[in-house]
């Protein structure tokens, strides 16, 4: 890397090893929301009624521009059924998910416990798992971070 001979060329190879960075970081927070909600979600509880779709923990796609973010796909994928008949928007299977505020038709079992996962992964990114990823990312970029 070239030495910034001024304010500006130092701005700009500082922003450049940012973007880098927050580009490296995309995938491992990908993963660690996946993680989160296999042991959050997943974890709670196997069902015996139904098969589980995984479609939540297969929605989670890391922004490939822009600023970081996660995008919840599941939003697109269509309603849930139940064994019962019953069905539910993917809204309200996700604040199932998020608050246990399950249906008197789906009876009552790990499903009607809170499982807020993006809660737990913002806990986890709050309480320094952001840091080590971001700093990971610019330096497997090839900058040196200390």
């Amino acid at each position: 890397m070239a030495k910034a001979r001024t304010e500006a060329q130092f701005r700009q190879a500082l922003q450049k090893a940012v973007d880098r960075g927050v580009q490296n970081s995309r995938k491992p927070l990908e993963d660690l929301t996946k993680e989160t909600i296999d042991q959050v979600v997943y974890g709670a509880g196997t069902p015996s009624m139904y098969g589980r779709t995984y479609n939540l923990k297969e929605s989670i796609v890391a922004q490939p521009q822009g600023s970081m973010s996660i995008k919840i796909k599941h939003q697109s994928l269509g309603g849930y059924s139940s064994m019962s008949g019953v069905s539910l928007s993917t809204e309200a299977m996700a604040n199932i998910v998020t608050s246990g505020a399950s249906p008197v038709p789906f009876g009552s079992g790990f499903w009607t416990s809170p499982r807020p996962y993006m809660d737990v992964t913002a806990q986890q990114l709050a309480g320094g798992e952001w840091k080590a990823i971001l700093t990971r990312g610019i330096a497997s970029a090839g900058y040196r971070v200390r």
